[in-house]
């Protein structure tokens, strides 16, 4: 085992592998991904793991180009997001830079090794300890981006009414449009029943916002999972790309589930 873990095989064919399979499951785990998303994470993990077995360098090499291609585009999309904000040094906004970029660069350079040939002089790497410092580093940043970050709210309104509160849900979609969806982030809290109607309770962050919202669920396309337990085990889980519509009338106001991209827990 030590030999194998110092061994070149090793460093630029398994780590890689392991390090890309993280990441197309982080990008397939919600139980309600689409077809698209299935074979976009399936297709390289089925690829690479294949190709530990058969050994050929120019299946590794065309997957390796790919994601260095793939990364290098995204380092310019962070950057692009990053000056979105107005104030760069923001939790927000050094969050998407440094953990965007570590993870651009970190996924770029296993690309790379990919592309390094199977049949190569062995050179032995001294410190094994290395090999899991690294894996729980990529671990790390992988999943970090996915954690709801401690916030704290600023806005006496939301002190002083409750997320169900209609005074509460006008002053929320006040800073909702304000900040901007592109900016907000959500994170399912709690399911809730009223009056006959079902809703699902979320964190709303982002660019100084920090508030829960009552967010009734029509229907539960996607999001089948949450109802069905009604929200056991799914507490904390980021909503990613959530899209809400806003119902007003002469006295109420209401956050109304739309779609969702996928849901991360």
């Amino acid at each position: 085992m030590k030999m194998f873990l110092k061994s070149n095989f090793f460093w630029t064919k398994v780590l890689p592998t392991v390090f890309f399979c993280i990441l197309m499951a982080c990008m397939m785990y919600p139980p309600t991904f689409t077809i698209g998303w299935t074979t976009i994470g399936i297709l390289p993990i089925t690829v690479l793991l294949l190709n530990l077995h058969i050994k050929k360098d120019w299946i590794s090499q065309i997957v390796g180009v790919i994601f260095v291609m793939i990364f290098f585009y995204l380092v310019f999309a962070v950057l692009s997001e990053y000056r979105e904000f107005p104030d760069g040094t923001t939790f927000d906004a050094l969050r998407l830079l440094l953990v965007g970029l570590a993870l651009c660069f970190t996924s770029m350079t296993m690309g790379v090794l990919l592309c390094l040939p199977f049949k190569v002089k062995e050179r032995r790497i001294t410190k094994q300890p290395k090999a899991l410092v690294l894996l729980v580093v990529m671990v790390m940043l992988i999943t970090s981006a996915c954690d709801r970050r401690p916030c704290k709210n600023t806005n006496p309104v939301f002190d002083r009414y409750s997320p169900s509160d209609n005074e509460y849900k006008t002053e929320l979609v006040k800073q909702m449009q304000i900040t901007g969806a592109h900016k907000l982030e959500y994170w399912f809290d709690n399911y809730l029943e009223k009056n006959g109607r079902e809703y699902m309770l979320v964190y709303i962050q982002g660019n100084g916002l920090c508030a829960k919202g009552e967010v009734l669920m029509n229907e539960w396309h996607k999001l089948e999972g949450i109802r069905k337990t009604r929200g056991k085990g799914y507490r904390g889980a980021k909503l990613k790309g959530l899209e809400l519509d806003i119902r007003k009338d002469s006295t109420t106001i209401e956050l109304v589930y739309k779609n969702v991209a996928g849901i991360i827990d």
